[in-house]
């Protein structure tokens, strides 16, 4: 922040190839003491697809949801649909990340995308 950063983006969850998929109580165990650190959050970003560690986070004061599922998750919608915060949602074919799911060759990747965002807008 000292340098310059406009926000923080955090996570404990990775969702890289591979990676092993965690609890919501695994994750915010992982990230309360994080979280709980900083007093101020107006700039903090959070990873996350469960909806009660973005509801614990939020209530801690977090600026944003980077919501790793691009809402697939009902709760998730009702947690942010209470929520004064920016949101960010994520495109994944699965979480984590599993290299061997991909689209067939027949499906437009651009199409698809354009089709999955009017969805999720329509969601929010």
């Amino acid at each position: 922040m000292a340098e310059g950063a406009d926000i923080i983006d955090i996570g404990a969850e990775s969702t890289r190839p591979g990676a092993t998929a965690l609890t919501a109580n695994e994750e915010w165990r992982r990230l309360a003491p994080v979280l709980e650190a900083r007093a101020d959050h107006s700039r903090t970003s959070l990873d996350t697809r469960h909806a009660d560690v973005a509801k614990r986070a939020l209530q801690l004061g977090v600026a944003m949801i980077n919501d790793q599922s691009g809402l697939a998750d009902d709760a998730m919608g009702a947690v942010l649909a209470q929520a004064n915060c920016r949101v960010v949602v994520m495109h994944a074919l699965t979480l984590p990340v599993d290299p061997s799911v991909v689209w067939s060759a027949d499906i437009d990747p651009i199409a698809e995308i354009l089709r999955w965002k009017q969805e999720v807008a329509a969601k929010a």
